[in-house]
């Protein structure tokens, strides 16, 4: 997440997300999907249960996403496995840091006001924050699940 919020301090424009850029502030190289010579990134596994990808899109206008996905094959499991593992920079750290950097906030809620997404911007960049809660049993402490720019 570190990673993420220092991509974001450094990119000025939506211009500004190119492979080297990126690749750069998220220590790691990007590699090239599959055939596709539009879409780039890389995945971590981080525990039994998640990894986290990463890929930047640049079809039409540069797309960046960062999202932490359930790696495990027990469909048991499913989206209940427990973020804390995750979750060392919790979303209203993570939030509060993006705040600290002058973007500004809007918060989009859905059914019951249950926060779905937030809306982080300054002149020339918009960042989207999904949170999720860190467990089934635990949905008041957010974790991020998902960074997208625009």
């Amino acid at each position: 997440m570190q990673a993420v919020l220092g991509l974001i301090q450094h990119s000025r424009q939506l211009s500004d997300l190119t492979i080297e850029h990126v690749g750069r502030h998220m220590g790691q190289p990007l590699q090239q999907a599959d055939g596709d010579n539009t879409r780039h990134g890389f995945g971590v596994q981080l525990d039994d249960n998640w990894n986290y990808g990463v890929l930047l899109d640049s079809r039409q206008q540069p797309r960046f996403e960062l999202s932490f996905n359930n790696s495990t094959d027990d469909s048991s499991i499913g989206d209940s496995a427990s973020m804390q593992t995750l979750c060392q920079l919790d979303y209203a750290g993570f939030t509060a840091r993006l705040e600290a950097q002058g973007l500004q906030r809007a918060s989009f809620h859905g059914g019951h006001g249950q926060l779905q997404r937030e809306i982080f911007s300054k002149p020339g960049l918009q960042v989207s924050v999904y949170p999720q809660g860190e467990s089934a049993g635990n949905a008041q402490q957010l974790c991020v699940r998902m960074v997208s720019i625009p």
